[in-house]
């Protein structure tokens, strides 16, 4: 009964003339296969890579059953993307959405990963009205899943619900 495979597939290069692209992409296609065969999709969860390269990564793979769980706060916290931006340009991909904020303390380095902090829904780097207003003219109909990555997240869950409730209204 399971419809979609939502995950972060791992740190892809942004170059596709990597020396790892091929692989990845050849592992990536026998796993979307997989899925297909099953009447499955394979999501890409935004935030390790840029829209960019997943999008490139789609096109690559080539198969209909792939597709994206656009997280916002990924982007923000890590490749520093604007969520606002890849609505637009992953439009044809998107399934699912989180609906998560933080902000990037550092950005990434050639040989450092970034730092960020996750933080409550409306106290990051996310422009929430921006983003449910890109997600609408997209005519995006999906859900807003709200996901708090910490230990005792009720709280915040229930102050994320209020919060987006007033934006949506």
């Amino acid at each position: 009964g399971v419809t979609d495979l939502v995950t972060h597939a791992g740190y892809m290069p942004e170059n596709p003339h990597d020396p790892k692209y091929p692989e990845i992409i050849t592992a990536l296609k026998y796993l979307v296969r997989k899925c297909k065969q099953n009447g499955q999709y394979f999501l890409f969860e935004t935030g390790q890579e840029t829209p960019v390269t997943l999008l490139r990564v789609m096109q690559d793979i080539g198969f209909d059953n792939v597709g994206i769980n656009l997280d916002p706060a990924n982007l923000v916290m890590v490749t520093g993307d604007d969520p606002v931006v890849a609505v637009h340009n992953l439009k044809d991909y998107i399934v699912h959405t989180h609906a998560k904020d933080g902000r990037n303390i550092t950005p990434p380095t050639a040989t450092e990963r970034p730092t960020y902090i996750e933080l409550p829904l409306g106290e990051g780097g996310v422009d929430f009205p921006a983003y449910l207003k890109a997600l609408d003219e997209i005519g995006y109909k999906g859900f807003l899943t709200i996901e708090r990555e910490i230990e005792d997240n009720t709280a915040d869950i229930h102050k994320a619900a209020a919060f987006l409730r007033g934006l949506i209204g």
